[in-house]
């Protein structure tokens, strides 16, 4: 009995430790999205982010421009348990051609 209980408690504990809460994951997400220096010099270090949206990917909006940017999960070394390191890459700018209204 007490070797199914230890073992159940260390299932439950590596399991535990491998998934990060929801908010703290999205958070270090979009922490790792506003921290790329690819998406920094091309939104303009001058520039504010009026927005950010997205899960996997990300649209960051600042000044009629939009950077899509894509965050994944890179390899974890042999064995290790935990959050994994992120890759992030930055697409290019695309802004919106000025209407003839304006």
């Amino acid at each position: 009995m007490k070797t199914l209980l230890v073992a159940m408690f260390a299932i439950a504990s590596v399991s535990t430790f491998a998934a990060l809460p929801p908010n703290y994951e999205s958070a270090r997400r979009i922490k790792a999205v506003l921290e790329d220096k690819n998406l920094m010099e091309q939104m303009g270090w001058i520039e504010t982010i009026q927005s950010l949206s997205g899960i996997e990917g990300y649209a960051v909006t600042s000044a009629g421009c939009t950077v899509t940017v894509e965050v994944k999960c890179g390899k974890m070394p042999g064995g290790i348990v935990g959050p994994c390191p992120l890759i992030v890459r930055s697409g290019k700018k695309q802004c919106m051609k000025p209407t003839d209204a304006e």
